[in-house]
């Protein structure tokens, strides 16, 4: 596999980066389980994008750090954590979702 990839998006390379880079600032799904329906208050963390309810389950799509949004659900009983770590194909979406670029 390589070290940097590079993402072209309307025939321009926007990003170039290592591998393990894109796939950290991409945007990652993150499950909470809760006691009691989730809190309102998912949606106002720093870094939260989403928050889709499914009964106990808060299904978050966050850009960065989890620290936040960790804190709040223990603060609201959580019970239980499922992370998805993002793949290349989820940093390219998340690129051209939010034209975020970065060319070296």
């Amino acid at each position: 596999m390589a070290d940097r990839a590079g993402i072209v998006v309307g025939g321009a390379l926007t990003v170039v980066d290592t591998v393990d880079h894109l796939r950290e600032r991409a945007t990652r799904m993150v499950e909470l389980d809760f006691e009691h329906p989730p809190p309102a208050a998912l949606g106002a963390v720093p870094g939260v994008r989403s928050v889709e309810v499914r009964g106990r389950t808060a299904v978050c799509h966050v850009s960065g750090r989890l620290t936040d949004l960790l804190e709040v659900a223990v603060l609201n009983g959580v019970v239980d954590v499922h992370t998805h770590d993002p793949d290349l194909e989820d940093a390219f979406l998340d690129v051209v979702r939010t034209g975020r670029t970065r060319v070296q």
